[in-house]
């Protein structure tokens, strides 16, 4: 049965008679993305959650406009698609009230998450950070960086034991590290270190390798303030994968602009301590019933399972960029 969400969708951006059945992307799990072929062209339909957080949405519209300047400065991105009234966050009339939709060109390539690793990639990657850092827009400093939260993990630590998933011990286990990260964040807040506004999700799962080998940066949501140091680092460990690799992502990232050094181990404590990605797939499960085999219950699996490991990890890949460098 057709999507009446999507369906308004098409005509609300005006994309035309679809020539195939829409596709849905499967790993888009917290919004209803969806690939679609019409007689106009082929496009990335968002419908987000409703009702949708008021402070999201902030994110949201904040987000939109960084990719509006990441873009005009030549940027490789999608071409957002504006609806009928010129607005690239559509509200699209419903029954039950508006929903958040967004429409983006459809970007063929290959996903970066699917393709062999090489310094290509890497280099590729690394230009393209780099001119998002250079482009300097300022994000305030580090007194607004959120902890931890804590209380949102303790309740999702006693629901999952309550429902015998098979974390629930790790997550208990992992409590008093997060005590220790919270207390990096507030020594951050009192330094007050700036920040930058950025991409703030640059991993293969976010890029595209189009035809020509170029790295198309998707999905910009999340644009937000970073600490240019962390973004260095945890995009190097996304992209490269051998010394080589590094050392082509670090030229490329300073050929292109970017001036951020390595964080150190403080800095880098703002990586793990944001939760909500691990905690969104955690409380999907046990909302939905979720079992083996689903996105939401493998990724929590797989994230509760490494994160003990993730602050030494990140340590790790800061010493080898900085030798790369």
């Amino acid at each position: 049965m057709p999507n009446p969400d999507l369906t308004a969708a098409l005509r609300w951006f005006g994309l035309g008679r679809p020539v195939e059945p829409p596709a849905a992307v499967a790993e888009a799990w917290s919004n209803e993305v969806f690939r679609v072929r019409t007689d106009r062209g082929r496009f990335a339909v968002k419908l987000c959650p409703t009702p949708l957080d008021p402070g999201r949405r902030r994110v949201l519209e904040a987000a939109i406009a960084f990719e509006q300047r990441a873009l005009a400065a030549g940027i490789a991105a999608p071409a957002p698609v504006p609806d009928r009234d010129g607005r690239l966050l559509a509200e699209l009339p419903g029954e039950a009230g508006p929903r958040v939709a967004r429409c983006h060109r459809w970007v063929s390539g290959t996903p970066a998450s699917r393709a062999e690793p090489t310094a290509a990639v890497a280099a590729a990657a690394g230009e393209v950070l780099g001119r998002l850092h250079a482009l300097g827009v300022p994000g305030g400093d580090t007194r607004d960086l959120p902890g931890p939260d804590l209380d949102r993990w303790d309740r999702a630590t006693v629901r999952s034991a309550a429902a015998d998933l098979p974390w629930a011990a790790t997550m208990a286990a992992i409590r008093p590290l997060l005590t220790e990260l919270a207390d990096r964040i507030r020594e951050l807040r009192e330094r007050r270190r700036p920040m930058r506004i950025s991409h703030r999700d640059f991993d293969p799962k976010n890029a595209v390798l189009d035809p020509t080998g170029r790295l198309v940066l998707t999905d910009w949501d999340y644009a937000g303030p970073v600490l240019p140091g962390v973004e260095l680092v945890t995009a190097a460990a996304s992209f490269a994968r051998t010394d080589d690799q590094l050392a082509e992502f670090a030229a490329a990232y300073r050929a292109a602009g970017g001036d951020a050094e390595p964080a150190g181990a403080s800095e880098l404590a703002v990586e793990p301590a944001d939760l909500d990605w691990i905690l969104r797939n955690v409380e999907a499960v046990l909302r939905d019933g979720l079992g083996p085999g689903s996105v939401a219950f493998e990724t929590a699996a797989e994230l509760i399972d490494g994160f003990a490991d993730e602050p030494a990890e990140l340590v790790r890949w800061a010493d080898r960029l900085r030798g790369a460098s």
